[in-house]
């Protein structure tokens, strides 16, 4: 389901650390992440959205953006090379790198 950018609530990352990660994606594969991810019930807990080159994984209750990454084009694969992790504790308590990395791999592939 294609989520708008004004459907919700959409707040940006305060504080923002970057990582670094190694990801790539064919044609096919980055038109489904342009797609997003609306969330259908309640227990659904995240709400992914594609704007402007960049996926926004936000917290679907809050609004709040966890992560984000900028995709770019070289040839004719798409790539992650790094992203953003929220670390205001206020928002997000996590502050383990590789705990993001395997989070963010784990939403991409929901949305593949």
């Amino acid at each position: 389901m294609l989520v708008k950018k004004d459907q919700r609530r959409n707040f940006p990352i305060d504080i923002r650390h970057k990582i670094a990660v190694d990801l790539s994606f064919n044609e096919e594969q980055y038109q489904k992440l342009t797609l997003g991810l609306s969330p259908k019930e309640m227990e659904n807990r995240w709400r992914i959205k594609f704007e402007n080159d960049t996926l926004f994984f936000q917290r679907s209750w809050t609004g709040y953006t966890i992560f984000e990454a900028k995709i770019h084009k070289e040839n004719d694969r798409y790539f992650i090379n790094s992203f953003y992790a929220e670390r205001n504790p206020e928002k997000y308590k996590i502050t383990d790198d590789g705990y993001d990395v395997e989070l963010i791999k784990k939403l991409i592939d929901r949305l593949l």
